[in-house]
């Protein structure tokens, strides 16, 4: 019988070495997965706070053409 119970046990360590190797891999990957999501989300902010500077520069611009041209519709 002590044959079967090394085996047994050496089984068993490997299945926890297996099992802990899975638990860190998935760490590891939700871990990247968290990341990603931040920094998509500070990036979307950033597109959105440039898009609304690049609307407000057109704005001005078209304003500024509008006054020099002497835009009749103007009141």
């Amino acid at each position: 019988m002590p044959t079967m119970t090394r085996a047994w046990s050496r089984s068993r360590s490997a299945l926890g070495a297996l099992a802990l190797v899975v638990v860190v891999v998935v760490a590891f990957l939700a871990g990247m997965l968290v990341e990603r999501l931040i920094s998509h989300a500070e990036r979307d902010d950033m597109l959105r706070r440039y898009d609304q500077a690049l609307r407000e520069h057109r704005a001005r611009v078209m304003e500024t053409e509008k006054q020099q041209t002497g835009d009749p519709a103007k009141p």
